[in-house]
């Protein structure tokens, strides 16, 4: 059997991996999705991812209330954000992001899900100690 010394270093390596796997891949040039009238970029959708972007822009214009088109873009400039209604009938609106990809489609990421199974794992050893 194992004992509790043990248990406690699997847990501080897991924490440490946990952690350091939030700060991965945020460093360096910003990736953005590029894509025109795609409403969901996890998919199947046509899409590139830019490089080198200083911010991930999303664009959402909805007709009548409802999702008319998505389009997301890479931006080297500025970016602003805004909420505004061209008409009674259309309105537009601007969310620009900084991580890497996040301008995605609002699901969770593969990286959330590891991070969330780590977490799980370390409870578990710290409750078996």
């Amino acid at each position: 059997m194992l004992n509790k010394q043990y248990y406690m270093s699997i847990t501080v390596m897991f924490i440490y991996i946990l952690i350091s796997s939030i700060y991965i891949g945020n460093s360096g040039a910003l990736k953005c999705y590029v894509c025109q009238n795609c409403s969901n970029v996890t998919g199947k959708a046509n899409f590139t991812i830019g490089d080198n972007c200083k911010f991930c822009q999303k664009i959402v214009r909805l007709k009548n209330g409802f999702l008319n088109s998505t389009t997301r873009s890479c931006l080297t400039d500025t970016c602003v954000n805004s909420n505004k209604s061209e008409s009674p009938w259309l309105n537009i609106t601007t969310c620009c992001t900084k991580p890497d990809l996040c301008n995605q489609s609002v699901r969770t990421t593969s990286k959330m899900n590891i991070q969330f199974i780590w977490i799980l794992f370390s409870i578990w050893i710290w409750y078996n100690c």
